[in-house]
């Protein structure tokens, strides 16, 4: 007698969409948002995205959308289809995202001294056009324009001995020797110190001789930006030195880990505590000086590397959007910036 086998009733466990669309969104703004579905029996649910994009500047994580929308050339409508997964079974559905362009206009676009986004060349994009000088800069593999915080590119440092010719500065100008408010600030994305870096991580510093010299620091005005692995009191820390004012100030976070930030150092008046260092739109750390700042006044304001020690101090990373405004942008807390730097 043939045998009987008792029929299955199991029904497939497909997850089911919750969210149906997604909120659009405007250019140069933070967008967050949390999709959903469901599943028989609650089991677990993972997303991804299997085709089309997300606009500019989001990123899909777990069940969440968010980022900084960058602000696109024209309104532009996103079309993409996520996928909820729970074991073997999965469901797809299709959003969209339009995002509006935002005409942005920079109250302080007068202000400005310098703005180097960064996205291919080392162009200056104020009104005074003060274009990057690079000086053999990929000799050794020294500096190259790669991956961007935002836009299409940054400036990017290997980490690497470079050749002594190697030299990236801000041009000399008049304008750039400080004496009132200002605010200096950029985008960095710093890994740590390893295969024999130099000392000092150096990201800005006044430069006080033409590129190839050999020169000290150590002159009236100076500046220098750096994150410094072997500082003994704040290792890894954003740091600031004016020379004139001799003890460096430095911030709390560790910046050499790989992950963007941004990076303001602000002075507004003369009083007490004048002049700060804000990580990621955070006050850190302030000092009080008072005295002439020299961004680059009479040879410029070298990048990536310390005065004449190409070979022995230098950078790894990324840096971007890099400005110099005459005036204090930031004077509290505040939220970085979502999108490249408008002008004007």
């Amino acid at each position: 007698m043939p045998k009987k086998y008792a029929s299955s009733n199991l029904t497939p466990a497909f997850p089911a969409w919750v969210t149906s669309t997604l909120p659009d969104a405007s250019g140069a703004s933070n967008y967050s948002q949390t999709i959903s579905a469901s599943s028989p029996a609650n089991a677990p649910i993972t997303y991804s995205l299997v085709s089309g994009s997300l606009p500019a500047g989001l990123s899909l994580s777990g069940s969440t959308i968010a980022g900084g929308v960058t602000n696109p050339a024209a309104d532009t409508t996103y079309t993409f289809t996520l996928r909820a997964t729970t074991g073997q079974y999965s469901s797809d559905r299709t959003f969209t995202i339009f995002v509006t362009r935002v005409t942005q206009t920079d109250s302080l676009s007068d202000k400005v001294q310098y703005l180097y986004h960064l996205d291919g060349n080392y162009a200056d994009t104020s009104a005074n056009a003060r274009n990057l000088t690079a000086t053999n800069p990929n000799a050794n593999g020294g500096a190259q324009v790669t991956t961007a915080k935002y836009g299409t590119g940054s400036l990017y440092f290997n980490g690497a001995s470079m050749s002594t010719t190697t030299d990236i500065r801000v041009p000399a100008s008049a304008s750039p020797l400080v004496t009132g408010d200002f605010t200096f600030e950029f985008w960095l994305n710093s890994f740590s110190a390893a295969n024999g870096q130099g000392n000092n991580m150096v990201l800005f510093c006044t430069a006080v001789g033409a590129a190839g010299t050999n020169l000290s620091t150590d002159a009236t005005n100076c500046i220098s930006i750096y994150a410094q692995p072997g500082y003994t009191s704040a290792p890894n820390r954003l740091t600031v030195k004016f020379q004139n004012a001799g003890t460096p100030f430095a911030g709390s976070t560790v910046v050499n880990d790989g992950v963007w930030r941004h990076i303001a150092v602000v002075r507004n008046g003369m009083g007490t505590s004048n002049c700060a260092i804000y990580v990621n739109g955070v006050a850190e750390a302030f000092t009080t000086y008072t005295g002439t700042v020299d961004f680059g006044a009479t040879y410029g304001l070298k990048v990536g590397q310390w005065v004449g020690q190409q070979t022995s101090c230098f950078f790894k990373g990324y840096i971007d959007e890099v400005r110099l405004t005459l005036a204090p942008r930031y004077t509290a807390n505040f939220t970085p910036p979502a999108a490249a730097f408008s002008y004007p």
